[in-house]
């Protein structure tokens, strides 16, 4: 599990994938809002420059 600020996770999943070595990643948002879910891929998105 990874939690925190858009940065916090961008450094935590940069870290992940450096470590296991793969240039992939999936990611899953469970909310009870979907608003929030989307919101939570946006932050994402935009942390990753995507």
């Amino acid at each position: 599990m990874v939690y925190g600020n858009p940065e916090q996770v961008k450094a935590k999943l940069t870290a992940l994938a450096d470590r296991y070595k793969v240039n992939e990643i999936m990611a899953a948002t469970i909310t009870y809002d979907f608003k929030d879910r989307i919101h939570s891929y946006e932050l994402l998105a935009k942390e990753f420059g995507l």
